[in-house]
């Protein structure tokens, strides 16, 4: 083959490869704006969604208590903050206050605890009840004061409704090895030997 020829080989070669280039951008160029015109659409159409719901949310404010607006009524709610009833200090006066002091530590290198499960009614303001999960018919339930390396065994009397179980947050095993739940109307003993904490 003589050079020219080569020559018009090499330019016919680099002409279709521009081409195929220029087709593919092209394509590329085609495609972008194929997903920006697309994009563009998706937002419009969720601005206008927006719009509908905050159309539609401005109509609940006829409902009592459903207004987002600060200056808005709370209708038939009523906000007892701050408030107190007239025989408050009568109140204050029959409660007995939650002991504060802590419990003697129990003595010996085992400490036996044995804690009762109940349900119960509780009332929380005068004529204000509601069912609760309470320990020896109270809330909140016993202080466990233990010393640090003595292996307490506790009994858990189950007479509620459903199983129930206590988590020992400061106890160093594994829930398998000494937690359980106990049935209703049982009782079961699990040992954990206190390896932190203080006396």
């Amino acid at each position: 083959m003589s050079r020219a020829h080569l020559a018009t080989y090499d330019d016919g070669n680099t002409q279709a490869l521009w081409g195929a280039t220029a087709l593919m951008l092209g394509l590329l160029v085609a495609a972008v704006g194929f997903f920006a015109v697309m994009t563009w659409v998706d937002a419009r159409n969720a601005r206008d969604d927006a719009n509908r719901a905050a159309a539609k949310a401005d109509g609940f404010s006829a409902m009592p208590g459903m207004s987002a607006s600060s200056t808005a009524s709370l209708g038939a709610l009523t906000s007892y903050a701050g408030a107190a009833p007239e025989n408050a200090d009568a109140l204050a006066a029959a409660h007995t206050p939650y002991p504060a002091e802590l419990p003697a530590a129990l003595p010996g290198p085992v400490a036996d605890v044995h804690l009762v499960l109940s349900d119960i009614t509780v009332q929380v303001a005068p004529g204000i009840k509601y069912s609760a999960w309470a320990w020896a018919d109270g809330a909140p339930g016993p202080v466990i004061h233990v010393r640090q390396g003595q292996l307490v065994k506790i009994t858990l009397t189950n007479k509620g409704a459903i199983a129930h179980s206590v988590d020992f947050h400061a106890a160093r095993i594994a829930p398998n090895k000494a937690f359980a739940d106990v049935l209703p109307r049982s009782q079961a003993r699990r040992p954990a030997e206190t390896s932190s904490g203080r006396s």
